[in-house]
């Protein structure tokens, strides 16, 4: 089997150049096939003949706003406030305002405000499935909505379990030890933790305290 093995390699050596033409034949072909009989990608998932699926064509066809997809928009007030004071409830319709004019939006719902009125939401229907929504679409809510007041520590923490998983463990305890030492201040905490920072602000205090 060696001795089989060693004539092929080096009658393929022999004949490299014709070797590499045919490889290159083949690789070409493959892409045609393919190309020609390959079909097209659908993200829209259905199982015809289902409970499920009658319902959401029922759906589709009665009221087609509600068989789309939505996004939800969470407000929260800043320390000592509610969502009710003049000032924010001002914001917050200006926001829905905006978001209802964005590219293909449908609806928006009135604000669902918590007990003590401090956070609320809001939904923003598209009357098409998500995987249909356009990017341009999703930008603009995210434009809309983006207002620099995520809290990021999440996302970190989770990044720092990872390199800790990843067998970086010195790492992942540099990062730990960053964002301690930026949620130690008021001044470079988001509002949700008390403090006054933007999002960005935060972040660039946790790449201070990194370096």
């Amino acid at each position: 089997m060696a001795t089989y093995l060693y004539r092929i390699g080096r009658w393929s050596y022999d004949r490299r150049r014709t070797v590499l033409a045919g490889w290159l034949a083949v690789l070409v072909a493959v892409g045609v096939l393919a190309a020609t009989f390959g079909g097209t990608k659908n993200n829209k998932f259905e199982v015809p003949g289902t409970e499920s699926q009658q319902a959401q064509e029922l759906l589709e066809a009665r009221y087609p706003a509600a068989s789309g997809t939505y996004a939800r928009v969470v407000f929260a007030a800043p320390e000592g406030e509610t969502l009710k004071d003049a000032s924010n409830a001002a914001a917050v319709d200006a926001t829905l305002k905006e978001a209802a004019g964005a590219a293909e939006v449908s609806q928006v719902s009135q604000v669902t405000l918590s007990k003590d009125g401090t956070i609320g939401y809001a939904d923003i229907v598209y009357p098409v499935p998500s995987s249909e929504v356009s990017d341009e679409a999703r930008e603009e809510l995210a434009d809309i909505a983006g207002t620099g007041v995520a809290n990021p520590v999440g996302a970190v923490w989770s990044a720092a379990l990872m390199l800790g998983h990843l067998g970086h463990p010195d790492a992942a305890a540099d990062v730990l030890a960053a964002m301690e030492a930026t949620l130690a201040k008021a001044e470079t905490r988001t509002a949700d933790l008390g403090g006054s920072a933007s999002t960005s602000q935060v972040t660039e205090a946790l790449v201070g305290h990194l370096r």
